[in-house]
């Protein structure tokens, strides 16, 4: 499947050039937290087209860097929860997926609502396949393309997070630490 998926692939999608080809764990994280009355039409947007939030924002993101990097073929990273059955679901502990890749094929005689479609079918895709190690499609990759470039330089995750007030007194935020 993944081998497949990533029989064309080129080259990484970044949004400015490195100054080095040296390996960093340099990185930054960018929250936001939306309105409650932008965040309330997303959630309209999403259960009326039956797709999630995550698989909108990633066409966001997949349309953005079309227009700003030129690439044809967005390829993105992303954590999966890796809970593929009931006992994982309820099995304490951490499973996610450290890097799954997202390849959002960008196509022009689409409108938007079938792009976000088409993001939500290709996410779905990469659950059902993200098992397989991403280091071992790693190699592969660069064995046939004779580089050493990772498949992404951007990760998307998505939190939605909810508490209920009547079970907490005062104010309590959620945050991801990086």
């Amino acid at each position: 499947y993944w081998e497949e998926k990533f029989e064309n692939w080129q080259e990484l999608c970044t949004l400015k050039s490195r100054k080095t080809s040296g390996i960093s764990s340099r990185a930054k994280r960018r929250t936001l937290v939306l309105p409650q009355k932008l965040s309330l039409k997303i959630h309209e947007y999403c259960r009326e087209k039956g797709v999630s939030e995550f698989s909108l924002f990633i066409a966001a993101v997949s349309m953005y860097l079309n227009r700003v990097a030129g690439k044809e073929d967005v390829v993105l990273g992303t954590t999966l929860l890796n809970r593929t059955n009931a006992a994982e679901k309820n099995t304490a502990g951490m499973f996610a997926s450290l890097a799954v890749p997202l390849c959002i094929p960008i196509r022009y005689d689409m409108n938007f609502d079938n792009f976000v479609e088409l993001v939500s079918k290709e996410t779905l895709s990469a659950l059902r396949h993200q098992k397989y190690p991403y280091e071992m499609l790693l190699r592969h990759i660069r064995e046939k393309n004779k580089s050493s470039d990772n498949l992404f330089d951007i990760v998307l995750t998505y939190q939605n997070s909810k508490f209920d007030k009547g079970l907490f007194s005062g104010n309590y935020i959620s945050r991801w630490h990086f």
